[in-house]
């Protein structure tokens, strides 16, 4: 019977309540990092999301703008708001806002300056843009398409 009284009289066995608390306090610190790089890693896709529908925007401009002709662009206005075309325009337009700005070139008189811009506001509130800048030649890299033979 000594040996079982002395089972559980034995001080060393266990866990102090300090130990227990220390354990419990680094566990919610795990455990608040992880929750926390969770839905920050999730803000960031959906940044990334943002960013690249916009960069989709700009590009399907700047594709248009590239298969237009010399004349055609000329006669496009100045700033121009942008409309998205396809499946895009059912989902996602009502969030971007886009313009085209066609500019001379100071002294050229064959070169425009296409600049493409996108606003939006992203899921924290803040306005965020956009901006792509190129230029565009008279007979130009797709120019051949339109030329009089």
């Amino acid at each position: 019977m000594k040996t079982v009284d002395k089972l559980y009289t034995n001080k060393t066995g266990g866990f102090t309540l300090v130990e227990v608390i220390i354990g419990s306090v680094l566990m919610a610190i795990v455990f608040t990092a992880s929750y926390a790089s969770y839905f920050l890693g999730m803000n960031l896709v959906e940044d990334a999301r943002e960013e690249l529908r916009a960069s989709q925007i700009i590009q399907s401009e700047l594709e248009r703008m590239r298969t237009m002709n010399w004349d055609a662009i000329n006669s496009v206005a100045q700033v121009t708001r942008v409309i998205p075309q396809g499946d895009f325009i059912q989902k996602f337009s009502g969030d971007y806002r886009a313009y085209r700005e066609i500019k001379d070139i100071d002294g050229q008189t064959n070169l425009k300056m296409v600049r493409v811009f996108v606003w939006w506001t992203n899921a924290k509130g803040l306005r965020t843009y956009q901006v792509f800048n190129t230029i565009v030649t008279k007979e130009g890299l797709n120019d051949y398409h339109y030329r009089k033979v």
